[in-house]
């Protein structure tokens, strides 16, 4: 894929070693981390 910023991505992006993977990865965490930042802020 063309165009990808690699240093957007988290360190999981290189572990999948494909590129879609890995930034399917790394959006996957993203969303979690967010979630869990969410809650936490909300006193779950």
């Amino acid at each position: 894929m063309t165009g990808i910023v690699k240093s957007a991505h988290g360190t999981a992006f290189a572990a999948f070693g494909d590129e879609e993977k890995g930034r399917e990865a790394c959006h996957a965490i993203a969303s979690l981390s967010n979630i869990q930042f969410r809650s936490t802020l909300a006193g779950h």
